[in-house]
């Protein structure tokens, strides 16, 4: 990216900030403005910014923001919280993840017919994590019960990182028919157990150093916010240089560090805001810029036909399914069973296809992927508010009748969730 076009990503960010409260009741979000920023400013229309998918600085600004969002995510849900939301979270987590993943494979097999199995597995895959920065509003309008609302946080907050090692595992059986070799499933577990040492090891250190600086004075309150941020990266670059995934040592990591900081102070938990932000912006103006551009042009019909099901059928049924005999009304089921986004992690993934592996069906797991999150963008972010404000509405009509209503029970530690929020 030239200076000028730096320059006017840089404004676009900053006029976003100035009116980012006035927008968040409104159809238009932070990933809608900025994904259709990039598809303005491309190469297809415009032409201020040339972004190449395979651009090593482009690769890298989107995996260390999901790196860095998985170590933060793994932080905020902690056993203890995850067995008290059992019943919502996790059902979601326990019965509709997998649910979702094995309908969009099925479906891609069926509608991706240039598809091998693997390489519709890996689009089953990497389209089932759900992105609540998409659609933010879900998640923070207080009018949605507080326990709808954490459970999808921790829906949104986890399945990221659960889908990693299964996606990675697709990557590798995909390899593995390419080329003929059993060994790379073998060297994908090899890989698999390193990462998961690695990010429990960092984790736990740099949390008991956190600890220890602290209860001596020796740590700033800003520098307890920028110590996670340094940790995850840690454990995302140590990975990758050793040839494990990144992404599964960094979730790990957090697991681990916030397993040991939990309670202790807040600051250690959180990263920076602005730094949050900033980054999840920019995933978001690449992916318009990069990758729904030079889609945009050659999109089939098949692959159409594949986002709208991924978002509705392949959705849904696996949410009703993981809800059933949970004692929540229709309309709640409803309400967690629309909003699923998909956003970061599915670029992310979708980017690793493409420059980490030479899979002949390459082009039309990105095209699928670029599809969906394109329409989940947009149908989800222009539903947001009205939805949860309608939700909300018929919960506290609902409620002020049947109090004891299973969507009104309350939320012992809230899960906070900074990516997005206005």
């Amino acid at each position: 990216m030239e200076a000028g076009g730096l320059v006017i990503v840089a404004v676009l960010i900053f006029g976003y900030a100035m009116v980012s409260r006035r927008l968040s009741t409104t159809p238009i979000t932070g990933p809608i403005l900025f994904a259709t920023a990039g598809v303005v400013l491309g190469p297809l229309l415009l032409g201020v910014i040339e972004a190449d998918l395979e651009d090593e600085a482009i690769k890298l600004l989107l995996e260390v923001t999901l790196a860095l969002v998985l170590f933060n995510d793994a932080t905020e849900v902690l056993p203890p919280v995850l067995r008290a939301e059992l019943p919502i979270a996790g059902r979601l987590l326990g019965i509709g993840l997998p649910l979702t993943m094995f309908l969009g494979v099925v479906a891609a097999a069926l509608i991706l017919t240039d598809l091998s199995l693997p390489e519709a597995a890996i689009v089953g895959v990497l389209l089932a994590p759900t992105d609540a920065a998409l659609g933010q509003a879900v998640v923070s309008n207080e009018r949605v019960p507080a326990r709808i609302r954490q459970a999808l946080n921790i829906e949104s907050g986890l399945n990221d990182g659960l889908a990693v090692p299964v996606f990675g595992l697709a990557i590798a059986a995909a390899e593995a028919e390419l080329e003929g070799s059993a060994s790379i499933l073998v060297q994908f577990a090899v890989d698999l157990a390193l990462a998961v040492a690695l990010g429990a090891a960092i984790g736990f250190i740099g949390a008991r150093l956190s600890l220890y600086a602290t209860e001596r004075g020796w740590i700033s309150t800003a520098w307890r916010a920028v110590a996670p941020a340094a940790l995850a990266l840690c454990c995302f670059a140590s990975a990758d240089w050793l040839g494990a995934s990144g992404f599964i040592a960094a979730f790990v990591g957090g697991v681990a560090f916030g397993s040991q900081i939990r309670g202790r102070f807040t600051e250690a938990a959180v990263f920076s805001d602005g730094a949050a932000h900033l980054l999840t912006m920019l995933s978001f103006f690449v992916f318009g810029a990069a990758i729904l551009t030079p889609v945009i042009e050659e999109i089939e019909v098949a692959v159409v036909v594949y986002a709208m099901l991924s978002l509705t059928l392949i959705r849904i049924v696996p949410v009703v399914i993981a809800l059933a005999g949970s004692r929540l009304g229709w309309q709640t089921v409803s309400y967690l069973a629309w909003f699923g986004p998909r956003g970061l992690a599915s670029i992310v993934f979708a980017a690793i296809v493409v420059i980490d592996t030479d899979l002949p069906g390459a082009d039309t797991i990105v095209m699928a992927m670029a599809v969906t999150v394109a329409a989940s963008i947009l149908v989800h972010g222009a539903t947001a508010w009205a939805g949860s404000d309608a939700y909300g509405n018929w919960w506290q009509e609902k409620s002020s009748r049947e109090p004891d209503m299973t969507e009104s029970v309350p939320v012992r530690t809230p899960v906070r969730r900074i990516r997005m929020e206005s």
